[in-house]
Parts: C-alpha cells; sequence; structure tokens
C-alpha cells in the first residue's frame, strides 16, 4: 500500500506525536508498503527519515486570514501524491480540517483515517468537540491514543492504543541512588515544575543530595534552573532520541507521557507519575494498572512525602516489584504489532 501521513510535528522536532509517527512509519515500511510524511516542522528544509520513508516538508507564511488558503495552495499543487495513496492518515484533526478539508471531495479513492493524540486544552472547549466529530465522520477509520480521548470529546474512535516503546534501551540492573531523570517538554502541563518542586523540598528536609537530569525544552526553563540549590543539583540537556545513557544513570524516572513510561519499562527503571491535575488523572488512567506499575500521586502532598521517605528509608523491594511488573507488561507491546492493526483496520475499510 501507499500510505500517506500528514502530520503538523515530526523529526527533528522531539515529542510523543513526532515519535509515534516516526515509529509507524518505520515498521509499515518494513512490512512492505510505501510511506509518505507530508509536515510542517522543520519548515524550509528537506529530509529523508531513516528506514526509507519519504519525508515531504512545507511552510507558508502566516498571513491571517489566508493561511489556510496558502496550505491548500500546496495540496493542490502536490495533489499527485493524495492521489496515488491508498491512504491518507491524518495526525490529529487539525491537518484534516486545516490543511485538507476542501479536498475530501476530490479524492475518493484513498482510505482515510485520522488519530486523535490527545487533548486540545483544558477545560474542553465546545468548538474542539465539533471539529474533531466533524473530522471523525469524514473518516473511513479513526484512533485514539488512550480511552481518555474518547470521554473527554464523545467523538468516533475505532481503535484505540497506547504505543510502544520507542527505544529499545538496554541498561545495566537497578541500582538504588538518587539520580532522577525527566525526559520531556518542560512545560505547565506535564507537572514537571510541581514535581521539581517537591524533590527540591524533599532533598532538603532529608538532608540528601539529589541530582536531577533534565533533557528536553521549555517555557518553564528559568522556573525549574531557580529550584536548584541545596540538596538539589539540576543538569539540563536539550532534546536528542539518543536517550539510552540517561535511562541507564537514572535511579527513578519521572514520566508525564505514555511513551516515556513505555521506554523506562524497556528499560527496566521505576517510574513515578505526577498525575497532578484533572486532565492528567484523566489520561493516565487510561494506562492499564499504572498504579500497579508505578509510584502514581495525584496530589502534591502525596508526592512529597513519597520523595521524602525515598530519600530517608527507600522500600528497595516495594520499588523491585514494580520493575518486575512493568518489564513484563511492556514485553507484550511493539510498534510492529501496533502498526499490523494499523494495517488490518485500513484493509477493512477498503473491503
Amino acid at each position: 500500500m501507499q500510505i500517506v501521513f500528514l502530520t503538523d510535528r515530526y523529526l527533528p522536532d522531539i515529542g510523543g506525536v513526532e515519535l509515534a509517527v516516526h515509529a509507524l512509519a518505520s515498521e509499515m515500511t518494513k512490512g512492505g508498503h510505501e510511506v509518505t510524511i507530508i509536515t510542517e516542522s522543520n519548515n524550509g528544509k528537506e529530509l529523508n527519515a531513516p528506514d526509507g520513508v519519504r519525508v515531504l516538508r512545507f511552510g507558508v507564511r502566516r498571513v491571517r486570514p489566508f493561511t489556510r488558503l496558502l496550505r491548500w495552495f500546496w495540496i493542490w499543487k502536490h495533489r499527485r501524491v493524495f492521489a496515488a495513496a491508498d491512504v491518507l492518515h491524518f495526525h490529529d484533526y487539525g491537518t484534516f480540517f486545516h490543511w485538507f478539508l476542501p479536498f475530501r471531495l476530490f479524492f475518493r479513492h484513498p482510505v482515510f483515517a485520522t488519530t486523535f493524540h490527545g487533548f486540545d486544552s483544558w477545560p474542553v472547549r465546545y468548538v474542539d468537540v465539533v471539529l474533531r466529530r466533524f473530522t471523525a465522520r469524514c473518516m473511513n477509520v479513526t484512533f485514539g491514543v488512550g480511552e481518555y480521548v474518547r470521554a473527554l470529546y464523545g467523538q468516533r474512535i475505532d481503535h484505540v492504543y497506547l504505543g510502544a516503546p520507542i527505544h529499545d534501551n538496554t541498561a545495566p540492573p537497578w541500582e538504588h541512588h538518587h539520580t532522577y531523570v525527566f525526559i520531556g517538554r518542560w512545560a505547565e502541563d506535564t507537572g514537571i515544575k510541581e514535581t521539581t518542586e517537591c524533590l527540591a523540598k524533599a532533598a532538603n528536609v532529608a538532608g540528601v543530595p539529589v541530582h536531577l537530569v533534565l533533557v528536553g525544552c521549555g517555557q518553564l526553563v528559568h522556573d525549574l534552573k531557580a529550584l536548584a540549590g541545596g540538596s538539589l543539583n539540576i543538569t539540563r540537556h536539550p532534546p536528542t532520541t539518543e536517550i539510552g545513557p540517561f535511562y541507564a544513570a537514572a535511579n527513578y524516572v519521572i514520566g508525564t507521557g505514555y511513551l516515556g513510561i513505555l521506554d523506562a519499562f524497556r528499560a527496566g527503571r521505576p517510574v513515578i507519575v505526577p498525575a497532578l491535575s484533572e486532565i492528567k488523572r484523566r489520561y493516565f488512567e487510561s494506562f492499564p494498572a499504572i498504579r500497579e506499575h508505578t509510584f502514581y500521586f495525584t496530589s502534591g502532598e502525596e508526592l512529597l512525602n513519597f520523595l521524602t521517605n525515598l530519600l530517608v528509608k527507600p522500600d528497595i523491594l516495594a520499588t523491585k516489584e514494580r520493575i518486575r511488573r512493568a518489564s513484563a507488561f511492556v514485553r507484550n507491546l511493539s510498534w510492529e504489532r501496533v502498526a499490523g492493526e494499523h494495517i488490518a483496520a485500513y484493509l477493512h475499510a477498503m473491503a
């Protein structure tokens, strides 16, 4: 099959959507399918992804109210790519509604698919509910990353999945020390600021030197930097796909997204999950047995007490038991399997 993915964000940008799209495309090409990724990220640069995946990058000037027209013009110029496709797969509804909407009438041959990767804002806005439901009605098949997406917006989702580990991490056996690692966006909605505040308080109360390693970027860089001092040392690293050494050095991983948690499971590292807001609690409740596989907290007070006790008197046996459960859980997840489920859904829609 010839499959076209449309995604606002893609590598070299680093995030859950970018990594998931790349993993799916890579596995599909291994299965003999031809995959083209169309994206606005890293505008103006041509870059072929590994594993034979073709990438078309475009950028249009943000000239309101004509930005959408400029996108449509680019799509029309490249209409042969879409006309030759067996599947047009839109990652999140914006790429369909804002990039492609008028062409839905012209291209009737391909299977139309959408993946709803997450939420737009909290609280939920009515306009997002309407646009998501409209997009779902225009699709032959829909996917959702986590059951919570359907619960929040009520749009049709035919298949729900979590994803799988992105990196084949090989890390030495876990040993107890005081290095904590966070890999992801330094943003308000992740809970990393509150977690770092709790870690700083716990370290100073316990009088135990703690090292926090932050890998990524975001608007909280100055807030996080200001929390260093006393017993808490913070080291910052730019975004990277080479994350194996960070997991290998970690005592605990701070997990705020599905893929990061699954990567930590694969590396055999225990995970602290700060579900400190209502939307994050809904998000993580879609993760099977999250409380059994991780150290899961729904309040800052609960998290602070845990971290303080962890520094003073760690429960090594409880940690090893969570590592064992998480390792068993993640063995059943692979992107090969997720890609196969996608292909099966496409074929069913063609029938």
